[in-house]
């Protein structure tokens, strides 16, 4: 684990599940949490339909989406919608931050200066404006190009994206940049931090460079000497956290954030942002990641997006209860294969202690197996308790001629195996409760 890095390889815990912003119709592309206030603001694209002041008639989503119109929901952190602005003109919302304003209220850090980019659009700037709450009386929306209500910069010049997220709690914001359109699934960024209060005076001298290519990426955020990166897409459960050390420019950490076990539901990687909760200070600050998802409604007849944030420890922030992910549940044992205690049968179970997951066995096996010099099949786990990797652990068992320990095996098609038999010292029982190993 890198010095002051929030190890990203932690169990993540529930901020919200599934609550919705302002818009029903369309997925939450990114977010910010206001540490000072306690707030997170959510940026979704305008949905289909909404009339804003002096457009003269309803625009559709496609509309909406090329010219980079944004809607931005301010929510308290137990999901309930506070209120909303709409933004026109200002790109995707890949990533933003929030920084708050010295009368109150905050500013918006965000992409500006939209451009088309396929059915999507993209900033061309870094934009900031204050959070100002929609007014039904006016209806009106902030348009990027507006000098009056939003300033921006281009501090790398001509650019195909800037995605901008911000530090507040260390005054500093990072930029990505990237120059080519590319392909989605290898696009290649160079980030660079700026001190926050020289670039709002237009002093956009970088403190630190990165480049990094990555897939599919869906957010930046920093937090002290760390940029962490999320990438990944809706259709695999390949969520990717990355961290890179501002100092030196190379990543320390990478993590690939898996589904729990048991859950399907649609979720693609949407947003990253940094959380400072009160009383903890730069130690207890933890690391958002957060999903869109899908749900179906019958009775409405459509599918509603959702949004769900989970939150990363900060290192001052030790989590030593046990929580159990998967309860204990039955082996399927292999033909020749028993339990060897009648009233405790094999099983399997996945906790997390301490932000690590744990795949645990337990129970008794008597065996028989067809290659008693070798070893055999003891059965197979369920899959939610599937690794992804081959694990393994040391286990008792009968002794004749030699060691009285097999090594229990858990491959990543879900398949138990006892290895370690030998022809004067073959394997009649095994011992499971040895089996806690890692689960990755």
């Amino acid at each position: 684990m890198p010095i002051g890095a929030i190890d990203t390889a932690q169990v993540p815990k529930e901020v919200l599940t599934r609550a919705y912003a302002h818009s029903l119709r369309t997925q939450m592309q990114s977010f910010a949490v206001d540490s000072a206030g306690q707030q997170l603001y959510v940026l979704q694209c305008i949905p289909h339909g909404v009339q804003l002041a002096p457009e003269t008639a309803a625009v559709s989503f496609a509309d909406r989406a090329a010219k980079g119109d944004l809607v931005c929901t301010r929510m308290s952190l137990q999901g309930e919608v506070l209120d909303w602005m709409y933004l026109r003109g200002f790109g995707h919302g890949t990533a933003f931050g929030v920084v708050p304003r010295a009368g109150g209220g905050v500013d918006l850090w965000l992409e500006g200066l939209g451009r088309a980019q396929g059915d999507y659009t993209e900033g061309q700037a870094v934009a900031t404006t204050p959070y100002v709450p929609w007014n039904s009386a006016t209806n009106t929306a902030v348009d990027c190009a507006d000098t009056t209500r939003t300033s921006t910069w281009a501090p790398s010049g001509a650019q195909q994206h800037y995605v901008p997220a911000v530090d507040a709690l260390h005054r500093r914001i990072a930029v990505g940049t990237r120059a080519a359109s590319g392909d989605a699934s290898g696009y290649t960024y160079t980030y660079r931090l700026y001190d926050l209060d020289a670039a709002t005076r237009g002093d956009w001298t970088p403190l630190h460079t990165a480049t990094r290519t990555q897939p599919y990426p869906q957010g930046i955020a920093t937090s002290g000497d760390h940029l962490y990166l999320w990438t990944g897409r809706a259709t695999d459960d390949d969520a990717v956290l990355t961290t890179l050390d501002w100092r030196t420019g190379k990543p320390v950490q990478t993590t690939r954030i898996r589904r729990l076990p048991g859950d399907d539901t649609y979720r693609e990687p949407e947003g990253i942002a940094p959380w400072t909760p009160p009383g903890v200070g730069a130690a207890g600050t933890r690391m958002c990641i957060g999903f869109a998802e899908s749900h179906d409604d019958a009775q409405k007849g459509r599918s509603d997006r959702a949004l769900t944030v989970r939150y990363l420890p900060g290192p001052a922030e030790p989590e030593l209860a046990v929580e159990v992910l998967v309860p204990w549940t039955d082996i399927a044992l292999a033909p020749g294969v028993t339990s060897d205690f009648s009233s405790r049968p094999p099983q399997a179970r996945l906790i997390a202690i301490a932000g690590n997951r744990l795949l645990q066995l337990s129970g008794k096996i008597a065996c028989s197996f067809s290659d008693a010099t070798a070893g055999g099949v003891i059965g197979s786990l369920p899959a939610a308790l599937t690794p992804e990797f081959n694990l393994h652990a040391g286990c008792p068992r009968n002794a004749r001629d030699g060691f009285a320990v097999c090594r229990v095996e858990a491959n990543d098609d879900g398949t138990l195996y006892a290895y370690g038999a030998t022809p004067a010292n073959t394997i009649d029982w095994v011992q499971l409760d040895n089996f806690s190993v890692a689960w990755v």
